[in-house]
């Protein structure tokens, strides 16, 4: 972790549940440790052997086409190297449910893994269309582990927008870094948070060189943003997260910066960091 650069606040509980979803009966225990850190700390996280860390949804439709998009960031813990990642998710129609297979991402924290899948559907194949309510399934060592929203099944409508982990109150929501020519360049960054109080604070810490130098912006919440010709998510959504933004203007030198997220709220301060990996972009010139 970079020494300007602080990792999420983690405060969980001791869970045990036998839980089921539509089509399978299914055990997860959960054990997760509940500790106080500072801002100069680290976390320790004993998490569960998978949890959905994010599930995202829209739709879009032009002129009679269109379809849905689900996208899904998964934690595992890195119990074996051949692993298998999955959502199982129910399809639109009453048929079987499906599964997802998800891909490496990268490292969390010590011991833990990032693992992630986009899906797309167009709306011209009706039976093949996702539907609501999904479990996250994690095969390693001969052993399947589930994480079911605690015997409730996840559930997410087709324009959503971001749901994050009852644990997570912050996370970024995509960035681009982009040259056109000598002009200066543009980082455009987002960033999801959990509408926990009023008055907030959500900023983009940043740095071009290995953080000598940081720089700090305060990103602007938007009341909604689009995700279609003509569809858009409000903010707060549905599961009362917001969207924060900010399009901040780089020097046409930099080739390279990291940053990470920082959410002031109710007297504290809660970071997004990618697991103390922080975020890395290498700009792309037009």
């Amino acid at each position: 972790m970079q020494k300007k650069i602080l990792s999420i606040v983690a405060v969980i509980t001791v869970l045990l549940t036998v839980i089921s979803c539509s089509d399978a009966a299914f055990e997860t225990a959960y054990q997760e440790d509940a500790s106080s850190i500072n801002k100069e700390q680290s976390i320790v996280s004993t998490a569960a052997m998978v949890e959905l860390v994010k599930a995202y949804t829209s739709a879009s439709s032009y002129h009679g086409s269109g379809g849905n998009t689900r996208s899904f960031i998964i934690k595992v813990k890195n119990a074996g190297f051949e692993k298998q990642v999955v959502i199982h998710h129910s399809i639109n129609t009453l048929g079987p449910w499906v599964d997802l297979t998800a891909d490496y991402v990268g490292p969390a924290e010590t011991g833990y893994e990032i693992w992630a899948l986009n899906d797309y559907r167009s709306f011209s194949y009706a039976d093949e269309i996702l539907g609501k309510e999904f479990v996250v399934k994690y095969v390693v060592n001969g052993q399947t582990y589930w994480d079911n929203n605690a015997g409730k099944n996840y559930s997410m409508g087709y324009l959503d927008g971001t749901y994050l982990n009852p644990n997570l109150n912050v996370l970024q929501a995509g960035a681009s870094f982009y040259g056109v020519g000598t002009s200066p360049s543009t980082f455009y960054v987002n960033a999801d948070v959990r509408n926990i109080g009023y008055n907030k604070t959500v900023k983009v810490v940043y740095s071009f060189d290995n953080w000598a130098t940081t720089y700090t912006e305060n990103l602007n919440f938007a009341d909604f943003y689009q995700v279609g010709y003509s569809q858009f998510v409000e903010s707060p959504n549905v599961h009362n997260i917001e969207r924060w933004r900010k399009s901040i203007t780089v020097p046409a030198d930099v080739e390279n910066l990291e940053y990470a997220i920082a959410y002031d709220v109710n007297g504290s301060t809660q970071w997004d960091n990618n697991y103390g990996n922080n975020y890395k972009m290498v700009k792309t010139q037009y």
